[in-house]
């Protein structure tokens, strides 16, 4: 009966090597997930789409 319950050597170190790389990956998924909204405010911030002042150099004429 307490050989059922116990875990092998072996597969303790697998736990322990697998839980190590699903901590690694919840690590990894906030960076990934912010990568397109950086991208997007990067390529706004660039002096093509809006000019060299930005949207401060606009003015509106009525």
């Amino acid at each position: 009966m307490s050989a059922e319950t116990e875990t092998s050597p072996a597969r303790r170190r697998w736990q322990a090597a697998f839980q190590g790389l699903q901590k690694m990956g919840r690590s990894l998924q906030l960076p990934i997930a912010v990568l397109p909204a950086a991208g997007i405010l990067n390529r706004l911030g660039q002096p093509d789409v809006f000019g060299a002042d930005g949207l401060a150099g606009t003015t509106s004429r009525r």
